[in-house]
């Protein structure tokens, strides 16, 4: 957890006597007490995510041996001798950057006598015999690390890792299908927070590793940036959206416009997200946050305008949305503009706002019904249907509802024609 420190040790307590001689009233007499030191190795870690995505880390790791004993004059105890060595550092990497540490050297020396046996142990003869063997080791032990920040994708993986692992250990021993030539090291029963957060569809797709990223500051193209860690962030924001992961989709967007504020782009997409999930109040004020940024968006300015027409406000919305389309005047502004027309009772502007972009080849679908209704309204019904036939082969689709009932709505208008025409 962020800040939080977390402690790996492996160790093994050694008995130790402590002895005290009390002088009571019977005479002194003698106690023993036992207590225990350990001996072995510990490693704290305390790591802290910065608010650019960086981690800063602290890590203290400590090594206890045992080298030697030591007894007491009268021999009566004896104790360990204890070598410590142990080191604190603080280091800032990026997420999934490695940190070794080392430097915890020891050296360690011991003799011994080698020769020919029983002759070696002849006095004085048994020195031609035998010779002394000196070892020198250095040893030095090296610590690794990889910090990892465990964002809900991560998550998401090693949950479906551990239930695959689990449904492992039930299935029987079966000769394996898969192409194992071309597995790659990242499977699913090695270690953690390997690969990369997304798995494959099938067991046998190569998982690439997760590339990682540089400490700021480094002579290299691939420096770590709050503007490159946004851009990750709103590339996973866009694929949980396609996955459906709407929650997700939203909080991802939130870390964009956090690490980068000139990032109007997350804050529309999330408010987007918002309106879809009815929760209007929150997309108010992500859009107006993105408007603060950059007041002359057009993309914020036209999902302002979505959402007053969402929630009931067809005129703010007609403002807003003309002034997206001034800024931008391109065909799916003005088909937008031209439905908060027509909510609010301006048919004749959305009329000739649909006309000029109807026979615009990026026309979307949408133009030519929005434009039938129009021209249902003002009783040309023959253009109605002519232009919704049209509208079938640009992508309407008869099954949509809303498609369904402009063409229920268009058949009422025929039928009253019809009706007024006989009564005459």
């Amino acid at each position: 957890m962020n800040n939080q420190p977390a402690e790996i040790r492996i160790v093994r307590n050694i008995p130790v006597l402590d002895r005290e001689v009390i002088d009571a009233g019977g005479g002194p007499r003698t106690e023993y007490t036992v207590r225990f030191v350990e001996a072995g190795v510990s490693v704290v870690v305390v790591p802290q995510v910065g608010e650019d995505g960086m981690l800063t880390v602290a890590v203290r790791p400590q090594v206890v041996e045992q080298t030697d004993t030591v007894t007491t004059p009268d021999g009566l105890l004896t104790e360990p001798v204890l070598d410590r060595r142990e080191t604190t550092t603080r280091v800032r990497v990026a997420d999934g950057q490695t940190i070794v540490l080392g430097g915890l050297r020891t050296t360690r020396k011991n003799e011994t006598v080698e020769g020919v046996p029983v002759l070696k142990d002849v006095p004085l003869l048994g020195y031609l015999f035998r010779k002394q063997v000196q070892n020198v080791d250095e040893i030095e032990l090296m610590f690794t690390l990889v910090p990892r920040v465990l964002d809900s994708a991560w998550i998401r993986e090693e949950h479906r890792r551990g239930r695959d692992r689990l449904m492992l250990t039930k299935r029987p021993f079966t000769w394996s299908t898969i192409d194992l030539e071309h597995r790659g090291q990242e499977e699913w029963d090695r270690g953690f927070l390997q690969g990369k957060p997304g798995l494959g569809d099938r067991p046998d797709v190569r998982i690439q590793e997760r590339p990682v990223g540089q400490v700021p500051g480094q002579d290299t193209s691939l420096t770590v940036t709050r503007s490159g860690l946004a851009d990750l962030q709103a590339r996973r924001a866009v694929q949980a959206w396609l996955d459906g992961e709407f929650a997700d989709a939203i909080q991802l967007c939130d870390e964009v416009a956090s690490m980068d504020p000139a990032r109007t782009d997350s804050l529309v997409f999330g408010a987007m997200l918002l309106i879809e999930e009815r929760r209007f109040v929150e997309a108010r004020r992500w859009l107006d946050r993105a408007l603060i940024a950059a007041p002359r968006s057009p993309a914020a300015l036209a999902a302002r305008g979505a959402l007053e027409f969402h929630v009931g406000t067809p005129q703010a919305a007609v403002k807003l949305l003309s002034h997206a389309y001034l800024l931008e005047p391109t065909v799916h502004r003005a088909n937008n503009l031209a439905a908060a027309l027509i909510a609010s009772g301006e048919n004749a502007k959305a009329r000739e706002l649909l006309e000029e972009h109807r026979r615009n080849p990026d026309a979307p679908p949408e133009v030519h019904a929005n434009l039938a209704w129009v021209l249902i309204e003002a009783g040309e019904l023959a253009e109605a249907r002519a232009l919704l036939e049209r509208g079938l082969g640009y992508g309407l689709d008869r099954r949509d509802p809303r498609v369904r009932a402009l063409f229920a709505r268009l058949e009422e208008a025929e039928a009253a024609a019809g009706e007024k025409e006989e009564a005459r």
